[in-house]
């Protein structure tokens, strides 16, 4: 059983680190691009949790015949990548506005109702 949740645990780290290293590339301005870093793929956190269970998974599970719970967690992550590749392959990419940048374009009202998401009426 440890291996099956260390399956879930590595598979949800993944994914956050996946998402993590799309901030990192699109959103800089939106964080520091070194901090976002350390959670994506390539870095210490997310990324590589999510390496020790995917490892702790592959080596301690049992041989053979994948279970009904590993086909499940395996393909709804293989449906997610899917649905991402397509999303790619249709949309275009842009950066991040900056905060700053979006905040000295409106003026202070503006910003006020924006801030709390109330009207002006």
């Amino acid at each position: 059983q440890k291996a099956q949740v260390a399956l879930a645990l590595g598979l949800l780290w993944l994914i956050w680190a996946t998402i993590n290293t799309w901030r990192s590339i699109y959103g800089a301005a939106q964080f520091c691009q070194m901090g976002i870093l350390f959670h994506s793929l390539t870095g210490p956190g997310c990324g590589l949790m999510a390496y020790w269970m995917l490892h702790f998974w592959f080596v301690y599970r049992t041989p053979g015949i994948y279970t009904r719970g590993e086909c499940i967690l395996l393909g709804t992550v293989g449906a997610f990548a899917v649905c991402v590749v397509v999303w790619l392959v249709t949309n275009e990419r842009k950066e991040a506005l900056s905060e700053k940048k979006d905040k000295q374009q409106i003026g202070p009202e503006e910003q006020k109702i924006k801030s709390y998401g109330a009207t002006s009426e």
